[in-house]
């Protein structure tokens, strides 16, 4: 199963055992554990059948290349609240968990204006998953750790007395990204 399609299928397994018919996803590295996207601009929005990416207009091209298992929804920041709201209309959910720790208090406001849907405040659901590693995590933390290591016994080897930190420096940067 691709790492995404996995992470959804948790994802929706959690939201659906606290009784939500959808969960929006706003914070950032959430949003990029869950969906490839790195802009710094987007939320998800997930129900059992469907995966949708909001994002504005600067990030479709890199959306669309970075989550290509989500349907692309265009909207500004300012229009989040009326899109989340014709998303949860169209998709008929009743209850929308969000991520509570995410959300200011002045977008919650305009949210609950605009999704007619109930919205459930719900803390940390994607951080939990996070913190439970796959295979590919396991080993991308083994590999940082041997270059960590690398990087440390060459270092140990070329440090010498009256040297900057900046020349230090720039030894490791150099070591570690070759």
């Amino acid at each position: 199963m691709h790492r995404v399609d996995a992470r959804m299928l948790r994802l929706r397994e959690e939201f659906r055992s606290r009784e939500l018919d959808a969960f929006v996803v706003t914070h950032p590295q959430n949003r990029r554990y869950l969906s490839g996207f790195t802009g710094s601009d987007g939320a998800l929005f997930v129900t059992p059948d469907e995966a949708k990416l909001v994002t504005d207009f600067r990030y479709l091209e890199q959306a669309e290349r970075q989550s290509p298992e989500f349907e692309l929804v265009e909207a500004t920041p300012i229009e989040l609240p009326e899109t989340l709201g014709e998303l949860a209309r169209q998709t008929a959910v009743k209850r929308v968990g969000f991520e509570s720790h995410d959300v200011a208090v002045a977008d919650y406001s305009d949210w609950t204006t605009a999704v007619d849907s109930e919205l459930v405040p719900v803390k940390e659901l994607v951080e939990e998953m996070r913190a439970i590693k796959d295979e590919q995590e396991l080993e991308a933390i083994k590999r940082a750790v041997a270059i960590g290591d690398a990087a440390m016994a060459r270092i140990r080897e070329f440090i010498r007395s009256g040297m900057t930190e900046k020349e230090v420096a720039w030894e490791l940067e150099v070591y570690v990204r070759t």
